[in-house]
């Protein structure tokens, strides 16, 4: 495993622990799962931030633009540069959230 994957992994047990403290709400769920795919995290040493406020405006926006996500991110210096990839989590984070929300009940 290289050290990479391991940085990943640590941001987002680190976020896990949040989402415990949330209660695992689905918004955090999907949140996570698109860190994940868009390999957001490099260092880790942001991460946990990010995803808190990444979570905290997909509660409070339905379909945030760039300059809403730019806005709520901005708190969070990220070291390595990832905005790009934040920005685009975020917006995958929404759709991965309607998308469970639409699923019909069996």
């Amino acid at each position: 495993m290289n050290s990479y994957r391991v940085n990943l992994l640590v941001a987002v047990v680190s976020a896990v622990c949040f989402a415990c403290a949330a209660q695992a709400q689905p918004i955090t769920k999907a949140v996570q799962a698109a860190w994940i795919k868009h390999d957001v995290a490099q260092c880790g040493y942001c991460q946990s931030g990010q995803i808190m406020s990444a979570t905290a405006l997909l509660q409070g926006k339905k379909k945030p633009t760039d300059a809403d996500i730019d806005a709520a991110m901005a708190g969070n210096v990220c070291r390595c540069g990832t905005y790009v990839r934040i920005r685009a989590a975020i917006h995958d984070a929404r759709r991965r959230f309607d998308g469970a929300q639409n699923r019909p009940v069996d």
